[in-house]
């Protein structure tokens, strides 16, 4: 169990005690993998943060998840120097990578059956995770009118953002060894 803030009263915060459950756990592991592939100090930072806030903020929770994607991305372009054009969307770093890693969804990848509709997927977490975060995440400005997202999208999020970061790291390993 643990205590954590569930309402603020007049500037005061209210605790109350939750379960830890095991998903939560898998989650924060999970995400500590990708910081013992990725020796970096800022990363590393951004990782504890994102742990932090799963639960208790999740439009930090999407904005470090993001992040966390993003800044995987310009790791892998720079491990593989493959050039990437200033002012490079999101979504156009991720298919940059994707094809040179070989992750594209095409003939070679399409003979696994399944493979090809799940690799082209992995298109639609880079642009959902952008689309979430200018809506949902912070480092934007919102309105007096602006809720949260509940904790499970937050968790989503991370949890599909973890698992696609972990999957391009683990393929970057899997290309160097072959």
């Amino acid at each position: 169990y643990e205590l954590y803030i569930s309402k603020t009263i007049s500037g005061c915060s209210l605790y109350s005690p939750r379960k830890i459950t095991f998903r939560e756990n898998t989650i924060i592991e999970r995400i500590q993998e990708v910081t013992e592939k990725i020796d970096n100090a800022y990363l590393r930072k951004n990782v504890i943060l994102l742990q932090k806030s799963i639960k208790d903020n999740s439009s930090v929770a999407i904005g470090k998840a993001k992040e966390l994607l993003e800044t995987t991305l310009k790791y892998l372009s720079d491990e593989r120097n493959i050039d990437i054009p200033k002012n490079t969307t999101l979504t156009k770093l991720d298919k940059l990578v994707r094809q040179n890693l070989k992750l594209d969804a095409t003939k070679d990848n399409a003979k696994i059956p399944g493979v090809g509709d799940i690799l082209s997927g992995l298109a639609k977490i880079t642009n959902g995770m952008a689309n979430l975060r200018n809506s949902y995440g912070d480092g934007h400005g919102k309105s007096i009118d602006y809720k949260e997202l509940p904790e499970r999208y937050a968790e989503l999020a991370v949890g599909a953002t973890v698992t696609y970061v972990l999957f391009l790291l683990d393929t970057l390993e899997y290309n160097e060894n072959q």
